[in-house]
């Protein structure tokens, strides 16, 4: 490569670094808008603690929402999303929080790109001790 070309490679190099950051803008942009969004209910497996007895059981239901290619995200059934949530920890009674957890997240990387979003993060339950 001679002087010659080197110096039209960096002449003007700002414009040219601003024209490439807008170009990878407008892509990203197109790309976030073309996915397709769906929403489903599906349930969290829960694992309670042992010797206790759940007074308020938790909620089981999670809205889940999906974001990607239209074609991929209608193949994922409710039961494909697998969500849990662990009270195996509970040492005393009362009231405890347990975050909901996206089990087997890697099964999910077929398809790209693929959100997975869902609400309530966490699940509270009211426990006792069981009477055995």
């Amino acid at each position: 490569m001679n002087l010659i070309d080197l110096r039209r490679i960096v002449h003007n190099w700002p414009a040219k670094v601003l024209s490439l950051a807008g170009a990878l803008l407008l892509f990203l942009i197109a790309q976030n808008t073309s996915l397709a969004q769906r929403e489903m209910i599906t349930y969290v497996q829960v694992q309670m603690p042992p010797g206790f007895t759940a007074v308020e059981p938790p909620e089981g239901m999670v809205t889940v929402t999906l974001r990607g290619p239209a074609d991929q995200i209608y193949t994922v059934l409710p039961e494909h999303i697998k969500l849990k949530a662990d009270f195996s920890d509970v040492t005393e009674p009362g009231r405890h929080w347990a975050f909901i957890r996206l089990d087997a997240a890697h099964e999910y990387r077929l398809f790209s790109p693929l959100e997975i979003d869902y609400r309530p993060r966490r699940i509270e339950a009211v426990f006792e001790r069981s009477s055995q």
